[in-house]
């Protein structure tokens, strides 16, 4: 219990500095729709907002924590684990420390990111509004972001096509296989030893549903405190 202690106090310190790095940039995308975000400016509001998302888990996570409620911080940090797949697959594309990733990552990810997010809105106006009301908000959508950002991202998720992997919106395949891209060992180590056991408990297995869990907290404190120390970092390289 003493170093879980620790990395609590650890990853409250973490949050308190990213707050701070939050707030002092915040003025660039604080309230900033999608709609308002340049391409020049893409790659940074994807650092931003997945930093958001970060602390807000970990500021969960201590909550949970402190309250001994272990399932639950294994949930929390298999989301965080699973963002962190999606941001160290960016990092290396970004600083192209891998040369093959060029060849098998046809489009930079916060692109995708941003052709999915159009995908969704397209859809979830047709859904509640119907068909005229969609195809008008395309319209809209071309008028502010542009009509060749529109073009591409309904040629990457076309919109009427049926059977779309609207999950996997950010690799051909399944995660795994974005892991596999990303070529860090470290990562599939990770996904076999943690993400696996932990989806164990997000999919309500009975074995697992029925033990309690002890290392699993120390595993997932380090695991959030690590992706989050390079989101943060990431952060202050990318906007300040």
């Amino acid at each position: 219990m003493q170093n879980t202690d620790k990395k609590l106090n650890l990853l409250e310190d973490l949050v308190r500095v990213a707050d701070d790095v939050e707030n002092s940039i915040q003025r660039n995308f604080k309230g900033r729709s999608m709609l308002k975000i340049s391409d020049d400016e893409l790659d940074d509001y994807f650092v931003y907002q997945f930093l958001r998302e970060a602390i807000s888990h970990a500021k969960s996570v201590i909550l949970l924590a402190e309250n001994q409620h272990t399932k639950e911080v294994v949930l929390i940090t298999r989301t965080i684990l699973e963002g962190w797949f999606y941001f160290k697959s960016f990092i290396n594309v970004k600083s192209r420390a891998i040369k093959h990733l060029a060849k098998k990552c046809d489009k930079p990810l916060p692109k995708k990111w941003r052709d999915f997010w159009i995908y969704e809105v397209f859809q979830s106006i047709r859904q509640h509004e119907g068909e005229v009301n969609a195809i008008a908000s395309l319209t809209d959508l071309e008028d502010t972001i542009g009509v060749g950002v529109v073009t591409e991202a309904t040629r990457k998720f076309p919109l009427y096509k049926e059977g779309t992997e609207k999950s996997k919106w950010y690799k051909r395949g399944n995660l795994k296989n974005l892991i596999e891209v990303d070529g860090d060992t470290a990562l599939e180590s990770l996904y076999s030893n943690l993400y696996s056991l932990y989806s164990q408990i997000q999919h309500w297995n009975p074995f697992m549903m029925t033990i309690e869990l002890g290392p699993e907290l120390e595993f997932g404190l380090i695991t959030i405190f690590s992706a989050s120390s390079v989101w943060l970092s990431m952060q202050i390289l990318s906007i300040t």
